[in-house]
């Protein structure tokens, strides 16, 4: 048994996922055991190249492993942060400021704004030299330092979603000051239009905030709110995995 892809890999509590592999005993869901997380997940169908499945209720959200389990020959498989489990569903209507190409923004499964512009996404090497001296001549040692910044602006942001993600903060006269707040992770999905009219899901699995600064925002007007985040790499995953993940549905 092989599992090549999952698709979508992100979605609410009730979506339907087909994992798509080879080695699958066709027309025998009884045999198989899916896990989004710690919870089970209702196998409804399977081919020899698909098994579909059913997300089950969650206690956590955001990046969850994946298990398929075969039961006869007791072979698993884990893919690990293969779905992003979203906390509420978020889509641009009549009363958004942004319509059209808006994109929603979740931290940590949570809805926290839209954005209308790119996912900006830079990628820092820094390269260090010291001498090292020898018998015959000094050798030059480099070693390298990788650095992953995403850069998103929010341009309507939900103040109390943002509250609730950041761990606080004090709401005084419309203002929400979120500074001195702990510095943590937090997983990011960026879900909107993609080439070709499909859904675009892009999502980091281990992003911290970038700037210590505090975040001042008005409750009861639109904002645009930029954000930058440090990415960490994620080394349970592949070479080429480790960072993000983007994939269209």
């Amino acid at each position: 048994m092989t599992i090549t892809a999952i698709s979508p890999i992100s979605g609410l509590p009730g979506a339907v996922v087909t994992i798509y592999g080879t080695g699958f005993v066709a027309d025998a869901p009884e045999e198989y055991l899916v896990a989004i997380g710690d919870e089970s997940a209702t196998v409804s169908a399977v081919s020899a190249t698909e098994l579909r499945c059913t997300v089950p209720a969650l206690a956590a959200f955001g990046p969850l492993d994946v298990t398929v389990r075969h039961i006869p020959d007791e072979e698993e498989i884990i893919l690990p942060r293969a779905f992003y489990a979203k906390a509420v569903a978020v889509a641009p209507d009549a009363g958004n400021v942004l319509m059209g190409g808006a994109r929603a923004v979740f931290l940590d499964g949570r809805p926290v704004g839209y954005l209308n512009g790119p996912v900006r996404l830079a990628h820092e090497v820094t390269l260090y030299e010291a001498e090292v001296e020898q018998e015959l001549n000094p050798v030059a040692v480099f070693t390298r330092r990788e650095r992953w910044r995403l850069t998103l602006a929010l341009a309507e942001v939900s103040l109390e979603n943002l509250r609730t993600v950041f761990g606080g903060g004090d709401i005084v006269d419309n203002t929400l000051g979120l500074g001195g707040a702990p510095v943590r992770e937090y997983s990011l999905l960026v879900q909107g239009p993609g080439a070709n009219g499909k859904l675009r899901d892009f999502y980091a699995y281990r992003a911290v905030p970038a700037s210590s600064e505090p975040l001042l925002l008005a409750r009861n007007q639109p904002q645009t709110l930029t954000i930058t985040f440090l990415l960490l790499p994620e080394m349970a995953l592949q070479v080429g995995e480790r960072i993000l993940r983007v994939a269209e549905k």
